[in-house]
């Protein structure tokens, strides 16, 4: 293809995954083309709270400098609420989270890719993947073409591109969807608050001195919603007590959803291909590590792909084969199967009001287990590793409480 143009590696999707997988591979002298469909900064549906974790992975990004402190909120941990209205709250050991609206989010990432040379964003243009066998793999873009040994494929929940390669598994078990709405007013919490339903969660988040994200994640095969401009109205009036705090609050945004959320692939990775973020599969929100885990996705890329873009800047011609990104799907292998083992325990627990009652009882009468479980959800314990102690009175109340 003597009229394409080269790159060391081609993304195609500029979502938080994409964007952070632009800035981790172009830091290091790689020539890397960005490809958004949509304009830059952009809008979606999101819950919007950023783990301690994935501020630490923003700071390494060097994206925190880029943030407005008027379009975010640090919070100190979690406050669940149960069905009968029972609350249990624990601090992050790890220091900070942030509500973080998720435009600003998105122009804080653009914002600092911008910044490095080695990196060129293109939006409002669509890409179509070209298989060329054991040759570079090309992409179409408008009318041009553009080649590389790489391509990272992180266009979102519902992947275009994985669906084109038939790399789509068919629907799991799970269909939940999720909705979100601004409302102006103060944070009057410092946590992130969850109310839990029958088969039905809010996620108050707040992303602002004057702005709280409410988010909503439901089963719908249990909760039955109109949708369309009453969707909001009918999901908060599953939450009488916020619903009270919030009826005189005026919308800062428009009411967005998305769903259903589980999404699963029956690879990551192929020759020439990696899958990033929500594209490589997805389970649900619940646990709100979405975010922190496509950036995790994306570092490591720079600890495992780098390395194997600048050997094959010595052979061109090859793409990079599957063997040679095993390092780097072992080592988010990990933590996926931590996120969808967890994220799997408290999707159950959210179809069983009478035992979520319970855990949020338990949880209540066990700050410290509540504390490490938030650890744990990080990936930063193991959830078991609590002493006996703390294991039998947490045990106790879940049975007894």
């Amino acid at each position: 293809m003597a009229n394409a143009e080269a790159f060391d590696a081609i993304i195609i999707g500029g979502g938080p995954a994409g964007l952070a997988a632009g800035i981790a591979l172009a830091r290091h002298q790689l020539k890397v083309l960005l490809l958004e469909k949509h304009g830059l900064p952009r809008d979606k549906p999101c819950g919007e709270g950023i783990m301690p974790t994935g501020v630490a992975l923003l700071d390494q990004l060097g994206v925190t400098n880029h943030l407005n402190n008027a379009e975010l909120r640090p919070f100190q941990g979690i406050s669940y609420f149960g069905p009968d209205g029972n609350m249990a709250r624990a601090d992050f050991r790890e220091g900070v989270g942030l509500g973080i609206r998720r435009l600003e989010l998105s122009r804080a990432l653009y914002a600092r890719a911008c910044e490095i040379p080695d990196l060129e964003v293109r939006t409002r243009c669509t890409a179509r993947l070209m298989d060329s066998d054991n040759m570079q793999v090309s992409v179409a873009v408008a009318n041009r073409i553009a080649i590389a040994p790489l391509v990272i494929v992180a266009d979102g929940l519902h992947s275009p591109i994985r669906r084109q390669l038939q790399l789509q598994e068919r629907p799991g078990s799970y269909e939940r969807w999720g909705a979100r709405q601004h409302f102006e007013i103060p944070p009057w919490s410092s946590d992130v608050e969850v109310y839990f339903s029958d088969g039905l969660e809010a996620y108050v988040t707040p992303s602002g001195p004057c702005r709280v994200g409410v988010a909503f994640l439901w089963h719908r095969d249990r909760i039955k919603i109109k949708g369309g401009q009453a969707l909001i109205p009918e999901l908060l009036a599953q939450f009488p007590e916020l619903e009270r705090r919030l009826q005189e609050c005026a919308t800062s945004s428009s009411m967005a959803a998305i769903g259903p959320l589980q999404q699963r692939v029956v690879r990551r990775i192929r020759d020439g291909v990696v899958f990033l973020g929500d594209a490589g599969g997805y389970l649900d929100a619940i646990t709100g590590e979405g975010i922190s885990l496509a950036l995790e996705g994306a570092l490591c890329l720079e600890k495992t792909v780098v390395p194997v873009l600048k050997r094959h800047r010595t052979r061109p011609g090859e793409v990079v084969k599957v063997s040679e990104l095993r390092q780097f799907e072992r080592k988010t292998a990990r933590s996926l199967r931590r996120y969808y083992r967890l994220t799997g325990i408290v999707l159950k627990l959210s179809c069983r009001p009478n035992w979520s009652r319970r855990v949020v009882r338990a949880l209540h009468d066990n700050p410290v287990v509540f504390q490490h479980l938030l650890s744990a959800n990080m990936g930063l314990v193991a959830p078991w590793r609590l002493s006996p102690t703390a294991l039998w009175r947490f045990g106790w109340s879940l049975i007894w409480g």
